[in-house]
C-alpha cells in the first residue's frame, strides 16, 4: 500500500475525533495507530516508512506532537498533519 493510500485510511479514523479514540485506535499517537490498525511498525523508522507525514510533526523530539490522540488538540494536530501530507502527495 502506498503512503498516500495509507494516509487516506488513517484520516478517516482520525477524523472520527478524540471522543472515540479508543474505538478507532487513535488514542495514543501515529506509531501505535499504524502498528495496531494497519500492521505497519513505524517505531524508530517513521521517517523512512512515512516520510511525508513525518515532516508534518510539530515537535522535534522523540515525541512528535505535544498531546496524545485522545485529547482535542492531539487529535486536531494529527488530522491537520494527515491532511497536509495528503495534499503534498496528491500534488
Amino acid at each position: 500500500m502506498s503512503e498516500l493510500e495509507l494516509l487516506k485510511l488513517a484520516l478517516i479514523d482520525w477524523e472520527k475525533g478524540y471522543k472515540v479514540a479508543w474505538e478507532n485506535r487513535t488514542h495514543s499517537g501515529f506509531c501505535s495507530y499504524f502498528l495496531y490498525a494497519h500492521g505497519l511498525n513505524v517505531y524508530k523508522c517513521f521517517k523512512i516508512k512515512l516520510p511525508t507525514l513525518y515532516k508534518q510533526r510539530n515537535l522535534n523530539s522523540a515525541f512528535h506532537y505535544s498531546e496524545e490522540g485522545n485529547t482535542f488538540q492531539g487529535n486536531a494536530d494529527r488530522v491537520t498533519a494527515l491532511r497536509n501530507a495528503i495534499k503534498i502527495l496528491e500534488a
